[in-house]
């Protein structure tokens, strides 16, 4: 399905047939050995900026077609760059230790790096309360 908002393309790559992959790039340098595996993603709700869930609720609640399975039980140290790609990309890593937001807060309720999240963002600053020197 090409995901398309306003008539414009937003998929990644000209002529890709998936919205996203994730690639895991594994090396064994003791056997000289390399592995790639990538794995295809498309979403099958909206990714509008401001529809995402909360993070406690994103397991149960989550687009399906953005869910992969945790490498951390094999691989420990793929913890932070897993919870990054949910962070920046709205991408869901069922059985992980503590998925939770590392960049932005728990109710931002979207996913920068994605195509379809305006340049200038959606007011998410306006929303705070501004503390003068004289006021703090």
């Amino acid at each position: 399905m090409l995901a398309e908002l306003n008539g414009v393309d937003y998929l990644n790559y000209p002529g890709a047939q998936h919205r996203f992959a994730v690639n895991y790039g594994l090396t064994s340098i003791v056997n000289n050995n390399r592995l790639w595996l990538k794995v295809f993603l498309d979403p099958t709700m909206p990714t509008l900026p401001k529809t995402a869930p909360r993070d406690q609720d994103v397991i149960e609640v989550g687009d399906p077609g953005l869910k992969v399975e945790s490498v951390t039980s094999v691989w420990p140290g793929a913890e932070w760059l897993e919870r990054e790609a949910y962070d920046m990309f709205g991408i869901i890593f069922t059985n992980h230790p503590d998925l939770r937001r590392i960049l932005t807060w728990s109710e931002f309720g979207s996913y920068p790096l994605r195509k379809d999240y305006p340049l200038r963002g959606v007011g998410e600053r306006e929303a705070f309360k501004i503390i003068t020197r004289e006021g703090a």
